[in-house]
């Protein structure tokens, strides 16, 4: 059984581009948070390191690159001579 409508990735390059960047800026904390071993996984007071530093730009940057890779094409709308159905409707009322 095949479902009737499928979710479709619009923009491709963008969306995996954006979803490979958020995996690189996860990956990147993992040396920090390794470090933070010894203090029992708690970060708040570890300075950050470049790569950490790089991690979250990496982050920040794809989830709106991976959102708008979601986002349907804008197409021109195509003009037609047929009144639309709120003009009909406004016409009738008067």
């Amino acid at each position: 059984m095949r479902p009737e409508s499928r979710a479709t990735i619009y923009h491709t390059i963008a969306f995996w581009l954006g979803t490979q960047f958020i995996v690189a800026g996860v990956i990147f904390h993992f040396p920090d948070f390794i470090a933070s071993r010894k203090m029992h996984y708690c970060m708040q007071c570890m300075p950050m390191s470049n790569l950490m530093l790089c991690g979250m730009a990496l982050i920040l940057t794809g989830i709106p690159l991976a959102a708008y890779g979601l986002f349907p094409i804008r197409r021109p709308e195509k003009k037609t001579l047929a009144p639309t159905t709120s003009f009909i409707r406004r016409t009738m009322r008067s």
